[in-house]
């Protein structure tokens, strides 16, 4: 009985630790953050331009990382690997890019293309160091979607930082990154992509 008990407690925070990651996960935090940007520049219309950047921002490096998996360049969405980083973020900046351009010619409202413009920044923060360590995309995706909708929305939604805590935790108990590094990340989610996102919104 007392080695069982603590084997189940520890499969139980190792399920918790999977459902906070893949609930917390960068694909359904860009959505999230595109489309509420783009209810509050524009309502409906505004959650149209959000679906239309979500598309470079989200789906394509979803996309990507589909395909990445079936050609057997990652055995995992979560891309455990430096090297599988380093070729997986230069495309999804890429992407990101083509999208921040099409909004541009397309008059988008200004807080859609701040926000693909704060994207990219904090992408390419977070590549730079990929090349050396593995900095938490979760927690920098997630960080910087608070910070941003904060921005947008306003107070309450502090409140939800202990979100960002759970989710560093949930990384560090599957073992995909060390505390140090869901610490930066959430900290270059904030303050990389929150100023560029004032500045211009």
């Amino acid at each position: 009985m007392t080695t069982t008990v603590p084997a189940l407690s520890r499969e139980a925070s190792s399920r918790a630790a999977r459902l906070v990651s893949e609930l917390l996960d960068p694909v359904p935090c860009l959505v999230l953050v595109t489309v509420l940007t783009g209810w509050h520049a524009g309502r409906l219309q505004g959650v149209a331009w959000g679906l239309f950047a979500a598309l470079f921002s989200a789906a394509v490096p979803l996309a990507l990382i589909t395909a990445g998996r079936r050609l057997g360049y990652w055995d995992s969405r979560h891309l455990p690997r430096l090297k599988d980083r380093l070729l997986l973020l230069p495309a999804c900046m890429a992407s990101v890019a083509v999208g921040l351009a099409a909004t541009a010619a397309l008059d988008a409202p200004a807080e859609m293309t701040a926000l693909l413009v704060a994207m990219l920044c904090s992408a390419a923060v977070v590549l730079g160091i990929t090349t050396v360590w593995k900095v938490s995309l979760h927690t920098s995706v997630a960080s910087g979607t608070l910070t941003v909708l904060t921005l947008v929305y306003g107070s309450p939604l502090p409140a939800l930082a202990p979100l960002i805590v759970l989710l560093g935790w949930s990384r560090v108990r599957l073992g995909a990154h060390t505390p140090a590094q869901t610490v930066v990340g959430a900290v270059l989610g904030t303050l990389v992509g929150g100023p560029v996102f004032a500045l211009l919104r």
